[in-house]
């Protein structure tokens, strides 16, 4: 078992929250800039998918080829920090998750992570670089708020989340 394997269920779990009468979280909030969804995986992002008969399965390699595989966080030591990274990505955009774990390890934030950032995420101390992650998470989050008032109903949610680690 791989880490993409160890984390990729909480992410989804992050997603689909805990509400059994809903499972795989298909939802189409009209207010989610994301639109129809299930598993996290968006009809904006995915508009070829049949989002409501999409699989788990699917979902998990969709989320391995798209989001791990392409944001390169294999090369990261941590587990820890992947699956941080990793949630970040799928709930804010791969850039943007990049880009903090960048940022906080005080690198330039391009939002790729090559050779330089892994070697400068992998010589940090893992606990205190998710507790960085999770500090500049919810800076982002109360400045998308703040941008977008509309957003205020998802803040709640998006809070449990950030404070979510493995």
């Amino acid at each position: 078992m791989d880490a993409f394997d160890q984390i990729i269920g909480q992410v989804i779990l992050n997603e689909v929250g805990h509400n059994p009468a809903n499972p795989g979280g298909y939802v189409c909030d009209p207010l989610d800039p994301g639109g129809e969804t299930k598993y996290g995986i968006s009809r904006q992002s995915y508009p070829q998918l049949d989002i409501k008969s999409l699989t788990l399965d699917q979902a998990k390699g969709i989320y391995r080829t798209d989001f791990y595989n392409l944001m390169n966080l294999q090369s990261l030591d941590s587990a820890s920090v992947q699956y941080y990274v990793l949630d970040m990505g799928v709930n804010s955009g791969q850039r943007k998750a990049v880009e903090t774990l960048q940022g906080a390890v005080h690198l330039t934030q391009d939002g790729i992570l090559g050779p330089a950032t892994a070697q400068a995420v992998n010589a940090c101390d893992e606990h205190g670089l998710v507790d960085r992650l999770i500090e500049l998470r919810m800076l982002a989050y109360v400045s998308d708020v703040m941008r977008t008032p509309s957003e205020l109903k998802f803040l709640h949610d998006w809070t449990v989340r950030a404070f979510i680690t493995l």
